[in-house]
């Protein structure tokens, strides 16, 4: 409230009184700068602060790549393996009896392809009598031409 009432009084005080305005404008002045100086620093180290974070966020960043690369690698090394002890302890080859949703599976599959194979069967006939149709239209339209040219 102080700095407001300094103001105001600045505002009404008559050029001539003693403490003229040009002293208070050099006061305010300098006490504008020194704020800002002190606001300055402030951003300054803020700003320090921030580039600290961004660099150990990269370098944190580059190691957890590279240890996720190097783990990455040594699951692909071990895979061959790690399939060849599967298929030794016979977990690689289960059944269908062994697991109800895999039998259910395949009985679905084979009763679709019968039913596939039913249908090209049932429609076998139709396509071979069009392809003949065809075949006949074929040899017929240069018999039809000649006659017409006669």
């Amino acid at each position: 409230m102080a700095s407001r009432l300094t103001d105001l009084l600045e505002r009404i005080r008559p050029a001539g009184t003693p403490g003229a305005p040009s002293d208070l404008i050099s006061r305010r002045e300098q006490a504008v700068t020194d704020e800002l100086a002190e606001l300055a620093t402030a951003l300054a180290r803020l700003d320090d602060e921030a580039d600290a974070v961004v660099a150990e966020a990269r370098s944190l960043a580059t190691r957890v790549r590279a240890e996720a690369e190097r783990e990455a690698g040594q699951i692909r090394s071990d895979l061959p393996d790690r399939v060849a002890v599967a298929e030794s302890s016979g977990l690689g080859s289960s059944t269908p009896d062994d697991d109800p949703e895999a039998a259910r599976v395949i009985r679905e599959s084979d009763r679709e392809i019968a039913e596939l194979r039913e249908r090209a069967v049932s429609l076998l006939p139709d396509l071979v009598d069009r392809a003949v149709a065809v075949v006949w239209d074929l040899l017929a339209e240069p018999e039809a031409e000649r006659e017409a040219a006669s």
